[in-house]
């Protein structure tokens, strides 16, 4: 990310005022002396890495989770459970319930 150039960053806002914001600061970062001389492009990279197995990491157990509450309302479906309680038990939506059917 720190290795992105200006036009690089610029575009990842998209018309975002947030993301924006977050880009002009982080240009900032990369224009600074004090901070170039902080970290390696190597240290940076690792980062990068690191962020990246987290975020892949997290999404496969959100995945994992979702499909535990699926199958759990596909159980308690076929007892001839009512919807509502299964939108309680699992958390699921009435739709996501109702597409299992």
């Amino acid at each position: 990310m720190f290795d992105l150039d200006k036009d690089d960053l610029k575009a990842l806002s998209n018309g975002d005022d947030f993301v924006a914001k977050y880009t002009d600061e982080l240009t900032k970062l990369n224009d600074s002396d004090a901070f170039q001389s902080w970290m390696t492009y190597e240290e940076d990279q690792q980062m990068i890495l690191n962020t990246e197995k987290k975020m892949s990491y997290n999404a496969g157990l959100e995945k994992g989770q979702n499909d535990s509450k699926l199958e759990i309302a596909k159980k308690m479906l076929s007892r001839g459970d009512n919807i509502n309680d299964i939108i309680e038990v699992t958390d699921l939506s009435k739709d996501e319930i109702l597409k299992l059917h």
